[in-house]
């Protein structure tokens, strides 16, 4: 039940981004503030949603950090899930770079959620890593189209 749990936590974290930035970001051209401040709402709902997560159901066991991590990647799926269906029809190209970069930036972002427990530092390098990793693939995506 947990994994699919993880799933739909992503998909609704993904609505959320996706509300924030239809509220945020009409009307912005295409250039680095528009790719930053997305990147920047779609990790923090990913952070949000997975603090949620974490704090919804808490692992049974101390040291399940492999499946605090499946999970973490489920959620990311469950995420690009929602980018997926708002790019149809995606190209295979298109659905492994999104399935890629959010599955990334979720385990980034669990990893610092878990280890925010031995120092605070890691919440704000967390979420910074994510944002810059996300807005490279945004700025990266736009320079080849």
């Amino acid at each position: 039940m947990l994994p699919l749990t993880a799933l739909i936590y992503g998909t609704l974290a993904a609505g959320a981004a996706f509300l924030l930035e239809i509220l945020f970001l009409t009307g912005f051209s295409s250039g680095l503030t528009a790719f930053a401040t997305g990147a920047l709402i779609e990790e923090g709902m990913k952070l949000l949603f997975l603090f949620q997560y974490q704090k919804r159901f808490p692992p049974s066991i101390p040291s399940s950090i492999p499946f605090q991590l499946f999970s973490f990647s489920l959620f990311g799926i469950g995420f690009a899930l929602i980018e997926i269906f708002l790019a149809l029809p995606p190209d295979i190209g298109i659905l492994s770079a999104l399935i890629c970069i959010h599955t990334f930036t979720s385990l980034l972002l669990g990893y610092a959620l878990l280890s925010r427990e031995r120092s605070l530092i890691f919440l704000p390098v967390g979420i910074i890593s994510a944002v810059c990793a996300h807005t490279a693939y945004n700025l990266f995506v736009a320079s080849l189209q």
